[in-house]
């Protein structure tokens, strides 16, 4: 079985749909505008070529079948024969390989110190961008939920820890989801969603602070794996699970 991405050729009128959230007045009601027309789009133009993937997987030449709105996209596994047969429907714009490339490099890893130390000042990062000035003007990142899809995160980490997002996905409490291993385990083992999440929300508990909204809350999408390899559809997946959760 080959894992691929199908593309279809339709897509949702973007301008129509951005008219219909002009309307309304709520950001909630926004996302759910939204979150809804492309759901109800994917779901109309891909239902002839999920019908064929569902019959085929009862004869085990498919698996893993997954829908993708954000997209309208649909990945998959599927034997050459399948392939095949799907590249000659009408609405499908291309079959890709589901390639598991290295987006990180090993250069980019990060050793991530943990050690609580005496609160300092901020970071050059945040002071280039003056950012401390915007905390001053009552803009910390309070509410607003930040989703970091990439290699996980450290939860333990002291400029972190206080910041996690809690959610539930099958009665199960999480701080976010694993795309890699498909489960809610989002230890970073690489480094580097860690520190992209201390640039996010860093707070100063071990001395500096390192996040731009040190008040944010942290979703966390593990969408990498521990040597930085990862995969289209693995950040649609965690796309699709930060807006269905709520990210802003």
């Amino acid at each position: 079985l080959i894992e691929v991405n199908i593309y279809f050729k339709s897509q949702i009128d973007s301008k129509s749909l951005e008219s219909k959230t002009r309307r309304a007045t709520d950001a909630t009601l926004r996302r759910e505008i939204v979150v809804g027309g492309l759901k109800d789009f994917s779901t109309r133009s891909q239902s002839d070529v999920l019908d064929i993937l569902y019959a085929e997987e009862r004869g085990g030449n498919a698996t893993d079948i997954n829908s993708m709105w954000i997209v309208n996209a649909i990945s998959c596994k599927a034997t050459r024969d399948v392939i095949y047969e799907l590249s000659s429907h009408p609405d499908i714009l291309s079959i890709g390989y589901d390639k598991v490339v290295q987006i990180i490099d090993d250069n980019e890893s990060f050793e991530v110190k943990d050690k609580p130390a005496t609160r300092g000042s901020a970071a050059p990062h945040v002071l280039q961008v003056r950012a401390n000035q915007v905390w001053n003007q009552g803009y910390t990142g309070k509410n607003v939920i930040v989703a970091v899809l990439d290699s996980g995160t450290n939860i333990d980490h002291y400029d972190l820890k206080d910041h996690l997002w809690v959610g539930e996905v099958g009665g199960e409490k999480v701080n976010g989801w694993n795309y890699i291993s498909n489960n809610s385990d989002i230890r970073d083992d690489f480094g580097h969603g860690t520190h992209c999440a201390g640039i996010v929300c860093g707070d100063g508990t071990s001395g500096i602070h390192t996040g731009m909204a040190p008040d944010a809350t942290l979703m966390c999408i593990k969408a990498l794996n521990n040597e930085g390899f990862g995969s289209a559809s693995t950040f649609n997946a965690g796309m699709e699970f930060a807006i269905e959760h709520h990210a802003d």
